[in-house]
């Protein structure tokens, strides 16, 4: 049953940034976990969780688009509130990243757990590309807090062996000032600019 899941999460994964098969290949021998959440097309979110030697883990949740996006911007909301109290258990912030960590991740707690899983390999799609999963919070503490977490988002990037050195040329760039506002369904968001991420830049 879950080879079948895993068999249609590819299927409407055609055309996205990540594949799940292919990815979870290349993380076999590097003993990382991917998670995998890809919203389909008939108001249904697909969460898939691959454990090497554990084998996937996959779960569909009802959801339409527009109440998805709707979470994901009152997470981002919150977030760019930076209310005094956040840690609170009360703070809207707290309640809102327990909400989006319920959504996501807390179906898995308990293999995540048993697998004592140290990093989470986030492969986000859509809508959830705007989430900050090292944000979630899980009712006792901070997802960073117990996992290292890294995103990918190009299919570019899920080749996770060590490439030969060679001498490269890059182009980096960085929103260091300013502000830009991006519409987010029904609900604009406001951006500032990273203040030292042109130092980061320069030093590269």
């Amino acid at each position: 049953a879950v080879s079948e899941r895993v068999a249609e999460t590819n299927r409407n994964a055609q055309g996205q940034v990540v594949r799940p098969s292919s990815t979870c290949a290349a993380l076999e021998k590097q003993k990382v976990t991917l998670f995998y959440p890809l919203l389909l097309n008939d108001d249904r979110l697909a969460l898939m969780l691959y454990i090497p030697g554990v084998g996937p883990f996959y779960k569909i949740t009802p959801i339409s688009r527009a109440t998805l996006t709707q979470e994901v911007s009152a997470f981002q909301a919150a977030i760019l509130a930076k209310e005094p109290g956040f840690n609170l258990p009360n703070s809207k912030m707290r309640q809102s990243a327990q909400r989006m960590y319920q959504r996501l991740l807390e179906p898995f707690a308990l293999d995540l757990k048993a697998a004592n899983v140290q990093t989470i390999v986030y492969a986000s799609d859509d809508i959830l590309r705007y989430v900050p999963l090292a944000a979630l919070h899980t009712g006792n503490q901070w997802l960073i807090e117990n996992y290292k977490i890294q995103y990918i988002v190009a299919s570019s990037i899920t080749d996770f062996n060590t490439p030969p050195k060679r001498d490269r040329r890059a182009l980096a760039g960085a929103f260091a000032t300013g502000q830009v506002t991006v519409p987010l369904g029904k609900q604009p968001t406001t951006y500032s600019g990273l203040t030292f991420a042109k130092p980061e830049i320069d030093n590269l």
